[in-house]
């Protein structure tokens, strides 16, 4: 018998009471317009809730789903129970918001949280590797904290094969966070074009020692990169690269996974603090195999409508003529059901055939 936990119930209703109060705004005729597909997007998102609590709640019934209760699941203060199938929601309170936590694991941060400041305190000024994901979002917001606006810099790398809407979202984060931002462009370092089993490397020994070299132009006497260490745990020839360079990764050195940076960038009501992980586009493709600005551009536009659709964790990883969709695993029956209009979308760029892969999203999968 699958285990749901109880809260998710409370936040399945929670999620549908927002967008239908949302859709129910009246729209003057040029707003209307304006919104249109943000709209159907909220339409099509409000009508998936909608019937994964409905299946939730037969499965419930029949007894094919059992509720778990425990000692800290409650959602904005109030424990769940069982009567959380058909209660209507408590309001929530966006923003940073405190959650209960052990005495032990709130002592844990905060001896972190306080390692990591002290790594930062001891600096002149830096310059941050500024991607706009979770980490280095993270990371820019504490060293602007504690350094101050005028000693921090964010230089963020603008290479042949990054995602578009990446370098947008980098600028709009340093302007909200109000720190200096300065784009970096690199051109493709020699060899990639092949895309070589050793990309990773590669690329971060010339994209960070390029940084390097801006950093010192710009007047910033180093240059810190958002690593964590759950990247360390892992095989990542880049981070070997920045060990090379002399860069280094606060969130690791104060022992911080990616747990934590969620949790401390949730505390600052950071933007980014549920970002999904992203990664450039040459890890769509397979190893030693020509790469070309037409197929990187394919594999971008394709992955942006799957994101306009409501589709969050997403990859679609290119052979050849075929595009292989990858989306979390809750997202897979819908794929399905969007199956006619999802391939009708990707051919348009380019791609032939358009396959889904049942084992769902996982990073990495063209390692192999």
């Amino acid at each position: 018998m699958a285990e749901i936990r109880a809260d998710y119930f409370d936040y399945l209703r929670h999620f549908i009471a927002t967008l239908e109060k949302r859709l129910a705004k009246s729209l003057e005729p040029d707003e209307r317009r304006r919104l249109s597909a943000k709209r159907h997007q909220q339409q099509r998102r409000l009508a998936t809730l909608k019937d994964r609590l409905a299946r939730l709640k037969a499965d419930h019934a029949n007894g094919t789903v059992r509720l778990c209760f425990g000692g800290r699941k409650r959602l904005n203060g109030v424990y769940s129970s069982p009567d959380c199938i058909d209660n209507e929601p408590e309001p929530m309170r966006w923003g940073a918001r405190k959650h209960p936590r052990e005495p032990e694991r709130r002592s844990a941060m905060e001896h972190t949280h306080g390692a990591l400041i002290e790594q930062l305190e001891g600096l002149e000024t830096t310059a941050v590797a500024f991607s706009g994901g979770a980490d280095s979002t993270l990371l820019l917001a504490l060293a602007r904290k504690q350094l101050g606006a005028e000693r921090v810099i964010a230089l963020t790398a603008v290479t042949p094969y990054m995602v578009r809407q990446e370098i947008g979202d980098a600028v709009a984060l340093t302007t909200k966070l109000a720190v200096r931002h300065e784009l970096v462009e690199i051109p493709m370092p020699e060899g990639m074009e092949h895309n070589p089993a050793d990309r990773c490397y590669r690329c971060k020994r010339a994209m960070y020692g390029q940084l390097l070299e801006s950093a010192a132009e710009y007047g910033f006497a180093s240059l810190l990169d958002g690593s964590n260490t759950d990247d360390a745990d892992e095989q990542c020839p880049g981070l070997r690269a920045l060990r090379e360079l002399g860069i280094r990764s606060p969130f690791i050195e104060a022992g911080i996974d990616k747990a934590a940076v969620r949790q401390m960038a949730r505390e600052l009501d950071l933007p980014t603090w549920h970002k999904p992980t992203t990664a450039c586009l040459l890890t769509r493709i397979g190893f030693n195999v020509r790469v070309s600005m037409d197929q990187l551009q394919r594999i971008e536009e394709a992955e942006r409508f799957l994101t306009q659709l409501g589709y969050t964790w997403v990859r679609v990883r290119c052979h050849g003529d075929l595009a292989r969709i990858e989306v979390a695993p809750v997202q897979r029956e819908r794929l399905l059901s969007d199956a006619g209009a999802v391939i009708e979308g990707i051919q348009r760029f380019g791609f032939r055939y358009v396959s889904m892969d049942l084992a769902g999203y996982q990073s990495g999968s063209m390692a192999g």
